[in-house]
């Protein structure tokens, strides 16, 4: 299954095709190399732990913004944001879950649940990003079927929905 990686949040004429599954083993093993704000080539891994233990609270969203590339998880779209396929899958965030505690029990709640095909840590360290599978095959009624994603979850994030959203 093909997925859209863009090289920044504000670029979207530089994107491309990835494998889902070549995303999540981006994610898992932290390797892809990427620039930190002062030019130097980093680690996405190192990225991650420099805003998780670094950034100041207030920095954040623009660290995440400037440095990460952002993945489209419901569908492959063109540098035009033209929709190529539609993916039976989508991504939803658990924010401020609270402490490590909870965040574990949280995860381990999530990986039990079937409809969860992947889990893994925000870049904030604070919360969980779920790849979910579904069953809608029809673009048009993404929105209602994120809805019903985000009520099943017990989460309420409609900034999501968008179809063109990038994680």
């Amino acid at each position: 299954m093909k997925t859209t990686l863009y090289k920044r949040i504000d670029d979207t004429k530089n994107v491309w095709s990835v494998n889902l599954m070549e995303v999540l083993n981006m994610i898992r093993t932290g390797d892809l190399e990427l620039l930190d704000m002062d030019g130097s080539v980093c680690s996405l891994g190192k990225l991650i732990q420099k805003i998780r233990n670094e950034v100041p609270h207030e920095r954040l969203q623009e660290y995440k913004d400037s440095l990460l590339p952002p993945v489209c998880y419901n569908g492959l779209f063109d540098s035009d944001g033209k929709l190529i396929q539609y993916n039976d899958i989508t991504a939803i965030d658990i924010d401020h879950i609270g402490g490590r505690e909870r965040l574990e029990e949280m995860r381990q709640k999530l990986i039990a649940d079937p409809h969860s095909l992947a889990i893994f840590e925000t870049p904030s360290g604070d919360g969980l990003k779920v790849i979910v599978r579904h069953d809608n095959r029809d673009p048009e009624r993404h929105s209602d079927m994120y809805k019903q994603i985000m009520d099943y979850y017990e989460c309420h994030d409609p900034k999501c929905s968008d179809l063109k959203r990038r994680h």
